[in-house]
């Protein structure tokens, strides 16, 4: 597991990524439990101070980059950080969708994920809780039996949306202003979610 200390001094890229694997990359081929999880002062702690990882002002790479992105078949767990995309083209935030690893997103923020089809988080078959998204294209885009629970979107275009061909479920969560709430299809599950303002 790893451990990441808040910081006033927000971490920033200075170049640009090469690949398309982002500055967070959980490599392929391991076993056990990956854990990044953020805290204050004392590890284990949330106080709101989180550490937050920037884009910057660098031009984002040539394809869709995932500021985080799982690539392997580790069982991880991301708690507790936030990124911001800083509304380059073609960064996104998080990418959990390994079709081979069970992945838990708790209490993780997306910030300015919002260049053309953008997204926030990008979730496979795996629970995320609590996690936030804010002035994205796409708050959060679900696919495969994804399940988000109390999550939220603030003035993303599209609040929460699923693929189409999957059955996600949404449980109590929050779409706040932006255009459309939740753009679901297929046999999409909802059970006390709200769109405000869209």
């Amino acid at each position: 597991g790893a451990w990441w200390k808040y910081s006033t001094t927000v971490h920033t890229m200075a170049t640009a990524t090469p690949g398309s694997g982002g500055p967070i990359l959980v490599p392929a081929n391991g076993g056990g439990y990956v854990v990044l999880q953020g805290y204050d002062q004392s590890r284990g702690d949330r106080t709101g101070n989180m550490p937050k990882l920037f884009w910057g002002s660098v031009a984002a790479p040539g394809s869709t980059t995932y500021m985080v992105e799982v690539a392997g078949n580790y069982d991880t767990i991301f708690a507790n950080f936030a990124v911001d995309g800083n509304s380059k083209t073609k960064v996104n935030g998080f990418d959990l969708t390994a079709s081979s690893v069970r992945i838990i997103g708790y209490g993780c923020v997306a910030n300015n994920c919002s260049g053309s089809g953008c997204v926030g988080f990008n979730i496979g078959n795996i629970p995320v809780g609590y996690c936030q998204a804010n002035n994205c294209t796409i708050g959060f885009n679900c696919g495969s039996s994804a399940g988000c629970y109390k999550c939220s979107t603030y003035s993303c275009a599209t609040g929460f949306s699923s693929n189409g061909t999957e059955s996600p479920g949404f449980t109590k969560c929050l779409a706040s202003g932006g255009t459309i709430g939740f753009s679901c299809s297929y046999a999409t599950m909802h059970s006390g979610c709200t769109a405000d303002s869209c």
